[in-house]
């Protein structure tokens, strides 16, 4: 696994067709990307394979949670080969890729 820390631009579905994969009482309203831009190169996400909640401790944020893990399976195009990354969307709406699993 590569670790990353770099934004992204990610186009997250609003209108998820699974009901497992957003949580009802989510506060970070982004739904799954469908599609990110990094390096320059645009990222077709073909599957959802996990999703998570970073929550930071009680005394800091009132329990609300921090950042939304999505871990996905994308290709930047026929001739790629399929990825599978981490990427995050903090509460005030920022993208950034997390890992990249080999």
């Amino acid at each position: 696994m590569r670790s990353y820390a770099e934004p992204i631009i990610a186009h997250p579905d609003p209108a998820p067709h699974t009901h497992d994969v957003l949580l009802a009482d989510d506060e970070l309203g982004a739904g799954p990307p469908k599609a990110f831009l990094w390096r320059d190169r645009h990222y077709s996400v073909r599957a959802v394979i996990a999703t998570w909640l970073d929550q930071a401790p009680w005394w800091r944020t009132a329990g609300r949670p921090v950042r939304r893990y999505w871990r996905v399976e994308a290709t930047a195009g026929m001739a790629s080969g399929v990825s599978v990354l981490d990427l995050a969307c903090a509460a005030d709406g920022a993208w950034q890729i997390v890992a990249v699993h080999d």
